[in-house]
């Protein structure tokens, strides 16, 4: 049994990949832009896309099925990163507009987000422990979300826009 792996692109389309294998295992479609992030949940049964351009939208496709489980859309701007908590209970979303968005993967509602970088956001990471996001954008900023401080903030006051990072770093080229 081979490795898998998952490709998207220009033609709207995600393909499931096999190592031990010259065609795709499964095709997902439905993206109605081009596709500009994957990832694969950490239990592995499925893998989110986001979709650039006029699409706007993550969707979480179940690997075994094929079908599309969740949409997450109402984004304001192309989306241009995409990661999915160690646990696999929240997605985090970067967009065209500086913008991180959380998301509560079991019902599909959006938990909070920011618009706190001054340019795309490129990248996002996930401590393995999943206490700590980090996003880093166009604007050579690096920023460190404390996910605890955020979870503790949301059960307290119902905060709909993140305050702020924990931590800024800024690059030599940060303008």
């Amino acid at each position: 049994m081979g490795f898998y792996f998952a490709t998207g692109g220009a033609d709207r389309t995600v393909r499931l990949w096999s190592t031990d294998n010259i065609n795709p295992l499964r095709l997902f479609v439905g993206h109605i832009g081009d596709i500009t992030g994957l990832v694969f949940h950490p239990n592995g049964a499925y893998l989110a896309s986001i979709g650039g351009g006029g699409d706007r939208s993550v969707r979480l496709w179940d690997v075994r099925k094929g079908n599309c489980v969740r949409i997450f859309g109402g984004h304001l701007s192309s989306l241009t990163a995409v990661k999915i908590c160690p646990f696999g209970r929240t997605i985090a979303v970067g967009c065209d507009d500086g913008s991180v968005s959380l998301w509560n993967i079991a019902d599909g509602k959006k938990i909070t987000s920011a618009n706190k970088h001054n340019d795309s956001i490129e990248a996002l990471a996930f401590s393995p422990d999943g206490l700590v996001l980090v996003s880093g954008g166009f604007d050579c900023v690096v920023k460190v979300w404390d996910m605890e401080k955020i979870s503790e903030l949301l059960r307290e006051k119902f905060v709909s826009k993140l305050e702020g990072p924990l931590e800024e770093y800024r690059t030599k080229s940060t303008p």
